[in-house]
C-alpha cells in the first residue's frame, strides 16, 4: 500500500500508478508516472495534481475517444 491514493515508492523514489478505467476504452492497463521525488510530502502534493489531470484525460477518453494522434 502507498501512502496515498495511487503513490507507490519505488526503490528510493516515488511513482504515481493508476489502472486505466474501462470507460477510457484503452488497450493498455496500467498508467505509470514517476514523480521524481524521495519526499513523501512532495509526492503527495504531485499525486493529486497528477490523479486530478488523469481524470480529465480518462473523461475525455471515454467521451470523445481520445487518441494519441488527437492528443498532440
Amino acid at each position: 500500500m502507498g501512502i496515498a491514493n495511487f503513490i507507490f515508492r519505488r526503490g528510493a523514489i516515488y511513482t504515481w500508478r493508476r489502472r486505466i478505467p474501462k470507460r477510457a476504452d484503452s488497450d493498455a492497463a496500467n498508467l505509470q508516472v514517476s514523480l521524481r521525488t524521495a519526499c513523501p510530502w512532495t509526492a503527495r502534493r504531485l499525486a493529486v495534481i497528477v490523479t486530478a489531470e488523469s481524470e480529465k484525460v480518462f473523461d475525455r477518453m471515454g467521451m470523445d475517444g481520445l487518441t494519441p494522434d488527437v492528443a498532440r
